[in-house]
């Protein structure tokens, strides 16, 4: 007969043996459903560019080099120029007056002006044609004509690259010009100044950055018509 054996009898298994047959009993399908596939590593893929576009790159950082340059050189000559002036007006402090700011030189130098600096040299002229040159030139101071053509020389200097922008800035110069003589041929001397234009179509040449009398002479001569009276009548000739 057999012995039949409770279920205190029964020795239970070790736990290690325990996991050890719950792994063999595993089917292969619960393996695979529980395990998390890894995921391949990214390749990069890098994308060429034409070289049409690598060309206009270059062509672009070209440019913009070079017009870098450009405003740079244009900015230092204008700084020069300042500088220069400035240097000029401060060595004749001596010769300017309290009143007016001008300086009656001696010498040879061309009238011009600058801010509100007056410069004149005699240069043979007699009184009254020195007084006609301080005149035109106080026309220019104020009328402020001095931060005009500073604005003038400061964009030319950043858009030296447009033409436009030169032109501009001569022909801003010039209507300065005609500015300044058509208020002093409308005044009573005014054939006296005219006079002045005679004296210094073959005179010497002096370029500032402000305002100077000698500026384009040529060209303003022709633009004034001696009438039979003797008065003087301005006409606005621009010719190249």
């Amino acid at each position: 007969s057999r012995e039949v054996v409770s279920a205190e009898e029964v020795e239970p298994l070790p736990q290690q043996n325990q996991v050890e047959a719950a792994s063999v009993e595993a089917t292969p399908s619960e393996e695979v459903v529980g395990a998390q596939p890894q995921a391949a590593p990214a390749v990069p893929y890098q994308v060429q560019e034409p070289k049409a576009n690598q060309l206009t790159n270059w062509v672009e950082k070209g440019l913009v080099v070079v017009y870098l340059l450009g405003a740079a050189v244009m900015m230092v000559v204008l700084l020069v120029r300042l500088v220069d002036i400035c240097l000029k007006l401060r060595s004749l402090r001596a010769h300017f007056t309290e009143e007016d700011r001008v300086a009656l030189l001696e010498g040879d130098t061309p009238a011009f002006s600058f801010l509100n600096y007056i410069v004149v040299g005699r240069n043979g002229f007699s009184d009254e044609e020195v007084a006609q040159l301080v005149g035109h030139e106080k026309v220019h101071v104020r009328q402020h004509h001095t931060v005009d053509v500073l604005f003038a020389e400061t964009v030319k200097a950043v858009l030296w690259f447009n033409p436009f922008v030169w032109l501009y800035a001569r022909e801003l110069k010039r209507v300065h010009e005609y500015i300044a003589d058509s208020e002093m041929l409308a005044a009573p001397e005014g054939a006296e100044y005219a006079a002045l234009f005679y004296h210094q179509v073959s005179g010497s040449r002096y370029s500032v950055i402000g305002n100077n009398f000698d500026y384009q002479i040529d060209t303003r001569f022709s633009g004034a018509t001696y009438m039979g009276d003797c008065s003087v009548t301005p006409q606005a000739s621009y010719q190249a």
